[in-house]
């Protein structure tokens, strides 16, 4: 009897020590995986930089053959002096490359609102610390565009919310919040800019 029950002990401890192995690889799966994504993302980041580079200096035609079509500029943040590629759309592979465009929304120097979404943990992780007066620059074919932060606002995930009228010659910039979120965050940060000459 006694010796039945130490088997049964035996036997709880080495299924606990079983699942705690179990959990402990799965969460050091997760985690690998994660810090994977973003140096994954960050190197296509600075690919895309490298071809809207290329593309913009007028290189050969044969020289851009294979370059990603979808850029469309690059959003310098003064302050940071960070450089951030603007390409079409904003699916997840679009977002991995860097900022996305919504499509719906203009690009200047049409005078309506430019939208850029980007995560908040790669491309806009230097909006958790913009303040009012903060500079932007988006750089297209078209020219060169400064903007300054009106101000920034914390929204629900509602669409209706999130993609409102904020008035001509303005670029919105759209992550989700809260910065260090894991997961699916339940809010969105936006910063709001207008456009400015000197």
């Amino acid at each position: 009897m006694q010796i039945m029950l130490y088997e049964v002990k035996k036997l709880k401890k080495t299924k606990k020590a079983y699942v705690s192995l179990i959990l402990i690889i799965l969460a050091i799966s997760i985690i690998t995986y994660s810090v994977y994504e973003i140096f994954y993302t960050r190197k296509q980041i600075e690919n895309t930089i490298k071809q809207f580079d290329k593309i913009n200096k007028g290189k050969e035609n044969k020289e851009n053959i294979g370059i990603d079509k979808d850029i469309l500029g690059i959003l310098i943040n003064e302050k940071e002096d960070i450089y951030i590629p603007v390409v079409e759309g904003t699916t997840n592979e679009q977002l991995k490359k860097g900022a996305g465009h919504y499509s719906e929304s203009q690009m200047p120097p049409d005078k309506n609102e430019c939208f850029l979404f980007g995560h908040r943990d790669t491309v806009f992780s230097c909006l958790k610390d913009i303040q009012s007066g903060n500079k932007f620059v988006l750089k297209t074919k078209n020219g060169e565009f400064k903007y300054k932060v009106s101000y920034t606002k914390i929204t629900s995930t509602n669409s209706k919310e999130v993609l409102k009228r904020y008035g001509e010659d303005t670029l919105i910039l759209v992550t989700c919040y809260p910065f260090n979120y894991i997961g699916s965050a339940p809010k969105r940060f936006i910063v709001v800019c207008k456009r400015y000459t000197e």
